[in-house]
């Protein structure tokens, strides 16, 4: 059956190997996949293979076997498709194969697969090499890839001072990780006005997105706490707090309007 899969051609009814091989794989058959992925061009589409290589992992002679893991890393650079590449970085990550995925990183010419290691490396039991990581964080060509890279130093809890979190919050892709940040940001002392005028009005530029919204409410929260503490220690305070408010709510105010003219005009009117 693995023969005629490989093989390509017509439709296969994948679900019946599947089975199979998640009860019966060994190491011949999913040496047999990878070889097969790796060849230009395979006879099966390599994400139809990399479901049959996910199932064959499952299988009692491969699920816990380390020289299965160290096969997709050996074969890994023969593998030519980059979303193929992406894919057993993530087999990689729930293997816990935390040097390999160091490897890719650093190594794998393509910003697609850099993604998938820095992702797969959260699943990893052994820490991943943060210098790498941190050269991701800054210096990746690819947007996306330095956002990820920066959620994953954060899961093993590497950013740690103000300066970690603003950087962090100013490469992430969507609202809800910026606004997460940002909040671990505000909260960890005074932050001059500008500069928490800035982060708002970055978040209300995401406006129209309920992670966007609910960020913007928790922060605000955050810079009402902080006005009421001020106020209890001095009641001088209460007016500087005040006025940077105001200052926060007539940027956020501007981006609202900017966001409002966009939607206008791509609605025509």
């Amino acid at each position: 059956m693995l023969v005629r899969f490989l093989a390509g051609g017509d439709p296969f009814a994948d679900n019946p190997l599947f089975s199979l091989l998640s009860r019966c794989a060994d190491r011949t058959d999913f040496t047999a996949m990878l070889e097969e992925l790796a060849r230009p061009p395979a006879g099966r589409a390599p994400l139809e293979i990399e479901g049959a290589l996910e199932a064959a992992l499952r299988s009692p002679a491969l699920a816990r076997n380390v020289a299965a893991t160290q096969l997709i890393v050996d074969r890994f650079q023969t593998v030519r498709d980059s979303g193929a590449r992406a894919s057993l970085s993530y087999l990689l990550g729930r293997r816990s194969a935390a040097d390999a995925l160091n490897r890719i990183l650093r190594d794998d010419p393509d910003p697609y697969v850099h993604a998938a290691a820095v992702v797969s490396l959260r699943n990893c039991k052994t820490p991943p090499a943060f210098a790498t990581l941190w050269r991701a964080a800054k210096s990746d060509p690819d947007s996306y890839v330095r956002a990820q890279a920066y959620q994953t130093l954060d899961r093993f809890g590497q950013l740690h001072t103000r300066d970690d979190l603003l950087a962090a919050s100013r490469t992430q892709t969507d609202a809800g990780s910026t606004g997460r940040f940002l909040g671990r940001w505000l909260k960890t002392g005074e932050t001059p006005e500008d500069q928490t005028a800035e982060t708002f009005t970055r978040l209300a530029e995401h406006t129209g997105s309920s992670e966007a919204s609910g960020a913007l409410s928790e922060n605000f929260q955050n810079v009402a706490v902080g006005s009421e503490s001020a106020r209890r220690d001095d009641g001088e305070a209460a007016a500087p707090s005040s006025d940077r408010s105001r200052a926060i709510s007539s940027h956020c105010d501007g981006a609202d309007t900017i966001n409002s003219d966009r939607a206008r005009r791509t609605r025509g009117y």
